[in-house]
């Protein structure tokens, strides 16, 4: 039986350097959008997609649909995994080749394993 990553997982794994290479680069970029400056992924966790959506306003001109207040819900992390569900599907129908991203891979690593026990 082989055990290459291929074999295992179905695909070649990225490897971390690789990952780290293209973080930087993207929050190099991030750097010159004004308003939007901050450290790709952590921050874009850490501050619950706001810059996404502050990107997005800037680019376009306009604020995307789907943003949720989590303050104001019973369940915060179900709300914040809707507000991706919709972000993704909107940038979907703009063409966005998404198929692959959930929702819940966009929130931090403890709000994922309370979205699985309690979806």
């Amino acid at each position: 039986i082989s055990r290459n990553p291929i074999s295992v997982v179905g695909y070649q794994l990225i490897k971390p350097q690789f990952i780290e290479e293209e973080c930087k680069f993207i929050e190099g970029w991030l750097q010159t959008v004004p308003k939007i400056d901050c450290k790709f992924p952590e921050e874009m966790v850490d501050r619950r997609g706001q810059p996404i959506f502050e990107l997005i306003q800037y680019l376009t001109g306009s604020n995307p649909a789907g943003r949720i207040s989590t303050a104001k819900s019973d369940n915060p992390i179900k709300s914040l995994v809707e507000q991706y569900e919709n972000l993704i599907r909107m940038l979907k129908e703009k063409g966005a080749l998404l198929n692959n991203i959930r929702p819940e891979y966009l929130i931090s690593l403890g709000e994922y394993k309370k979205f699985i026990v309690n979806p």
